[in-house]
């Protein structure tokens, strides 16, 4: 007979360290209240000894400006390569050094855990607190990077821009996210294409104005502007960044994507008459079949009492024709996704596969290609800074064309939306790891340098593609309240590739790249087409389909309307 022994006290331990994750993991968005609904109404909005001052009326482009702003300076991570050499140069007598990279790699790293943990804070905080939350990160970052280059330290470089300035981006990085999703139901795709688009179009800003200051003031006192130019900057946006009120609607869709009749009403005030103010108390109307919010007698539009709800059926009411009638009495119940739902789906996993192995190149090969075009292909440190320009540029094209291509496919194609992000991500990658093989064929062989420009442009435009097409994507899958979150937890793929890969290119570099440099860079394109080329299968294993997603009794899988995969829980087989 065992002895089973029971320990109380950890037995506790355990259960308040579920409870402690489960409450981290709920997402609340706070209640507004009248005066912070009507605050938030103008841009420019403080009382004085009882006197109220109202400036420049609130209108939701504004947030495409605050979003493109503020990641121009989160992107300024990207830039990195442009000073890679510089900072090896500096810190080792060596510009090829592979530790160089290492600041990059931790920053990257970092960013990508930072948003995963602040996601909820961020949903529950909002963007403004938010944002001003990451300014100091990255303030510090930058004072701590200033004097680590004054006593030559990698350690703290590492802890300073690696650390400091990550979280920093981490944090403010996805803050824009969310907001722009719930202020634009309409439009995800290009939504979310804008709100990330700034972060790859950084390096056009930042590649020639690194160069610059570090020939006029030096490298570690680019650090020390860059400080303050950065924390009023991530200030100024997050004044401008903020939530739509409770009662929102444009184009007759709420901030769910959720059809109302009103749709006439609220389009007839105009573009800039968008936010209707209405009674903060009024009396709400909500089915405990369905949990809908209704309509009142009087025409006002109820608030949405639950934030967790999202009704795939209405949302998506095109599918309702290709449904069968029990799916269709299934579908018609809202589906309440909580945060750790989210997570735990298999939805999650695949995306997260797919992110991955969609973006193992953008970052492992970003803060090399400039070094590879200098060093391996013998071209000057100018032409190297516009091989970057293009790159970026390029870059920030495929993150806002792909995502608004989306949205046309949706629009004009009838297709589901979830679905139109899914073939975003499926052409990208299809191209990416069709283009990879010729870019190693290029660097092993570096006789012509104009190609490889072609091809890496080309490449950085399909990695926009996929960056511009998730943000959306979580959206459609998991709800626009779980967005932010989602989205943080996907950019740990970051944190991965950055500190995983990261190590294992500098340490190939500084193994190998005194007998054949290109070899070495040839070597790590051809490891990373394999990862590239698994994000074909993992894609594709992303359900789109609400019938097959939230099937009752197991996991479905379908093509073309029919089950291909059909499995069914224990219970129901008994």
């Amino acid at each position: 007979m065992k002895h089973v022994c029971k320990h109380p006290l950890g037995s506790s331990v355990h259960i308040l360290m579920l409870d402690w994750i489960a409450q981290f993991l709920r997402v609340i968005e706070p209640p507004k209240s009248p005066a912070q609904i009507e605050a938030e109404q103008w841009l420019i909005y403080f009382k004085i000894r009882g006197s109220t001052y109202r400036y420049i009326p609130f209108q939701r482009w504004m947030l495409f400006a605050a979003a493109f702003v503020s990641q121009i300076c989160c992107g300024s991570i990207y830039s990195w390569s442009v000073i890679n050499g510089i900072v090896g140069e500096y810190l080792f007598d060596d510009k090829a050094s592979g530790l160089a990279s290492l600041p990059f790699y931790i920053a990257y790293g970092t960013l990508g855990l930072t948003a995963a943990f602040f996601g909820p804070f961020i949903e529950s905080n909002g963007p403004r607190t938010s944002m001003w939350l990451g300014a100091v990160f990255t303030v510090l970052g930058c004072i701590i990077t200033f004097f680590s280059l004054l006593l030559k330290s990698l350690i703290g470089l590492c802890v300073g821009y690696g650390l400091f300035c990550g979280m920093g981006a981490g944090i403010n990085y996805i803050v824009p996210i969310a907001p722009l999703q719930k202020w634009y139901p309409d439009l995800r795709g290009t939504a979310a294409g804008f709100a990330v688009c700034g972060f790859g179009l950084s390096g056009v800003v930042w590649g020639g104005t690194f160069q610059i200051l570090v020939k006029s003031v030096g490298l570690s006192n680019m650090f020390l502007l860059l400080g303050p130019i950065f924390g009023i900057d991530f200030f100024l946006c997050g004044t401008v960044l903020r939530t739509p009120p409770p009662n929102y609607l444009v184009h007759g869709k709420d901030m769910h994507g959720v059809k109302h009749s009103l749709a006439s009403t609220c389009e007839s005030a105009g573009e800039d008459r968008r936010i209707a103010m209405i009674d903060p108390s009024p009396a709400r109307k909500q089915s405990e079949r369905t949990n809908f919010c209704t309509v009142n007698e009087d025409n006002t539009t109820i608030m949405l009492e639950d934030i967790q709800i999202v009704n795939y059926v209405k949302a998506h009411d095109y599918m309702e024709d290709e449904l069968e009638a029990d799916a269709k009495v299934y579908h018609t119940k809202i589906k309440q996704l909580s945060l750790s739902q989210c997570l735990r789906s298999w939805e999650f996993r695949f995306l997260y596969l797919t992110y991955l192995s969609a973006f193992t190149f953008g970052i492992l090969f970003v803060p090399q290609f400039v070094d590879v075009y200098t060093l391996v292909f013998k071209q000057s440190s100018q032409e190297g800074v516009f091989l970057g320009i293009g790159f970026c540029v390029f870059n920030s094209i495929g993150r806002i064309l792909c995502p608004y291509l989306s949205d046309v496919c949706i629009r004009v194609l009838g297709w589901n939306p979830a679905f139109a992000r899914k073939m975003i991500f499926v052409v990208t990658i299809t191209a990416q790891a069709a283009l990879l093989p010729w870019l190693q064929i290029l660097v092993a062989q570096p006789t012509n340098p104009r190609v490889f420009e072609i091809v890496l442009w080309v490449v950085g435009f399909l990695v926009g593609g996929s960056s511009g097409a998730v943000p959306s994507l979580c959206t459609d899958l998991f709800g626009v309240f779980n967005t932010g979150s989602v989205f943080g937890v996907l950019l740990t793929c970051g944190s991965l590739i950055g500190l995983g890969g990261g190590a294992i290119m500098s340490a190939s570099l500084n193994t190998w790249k005194a007998q054949n440099l290109s070899a070495v860079y040839a070597g790590n394109i051809r490891w990373i087409h394999v990862v590239t080329a698994l994000g074909l299968i993992f894609v594709t294993l992303v359900r789109t389909n609400p019938v097959d997603r939230f099937y009752p009794t197991g996991y479905q899988y379908s093509f073309r309307g029919r089950p291909i995969i059909l499995c069914k829980s224990k219970s129901q087989n008994k």
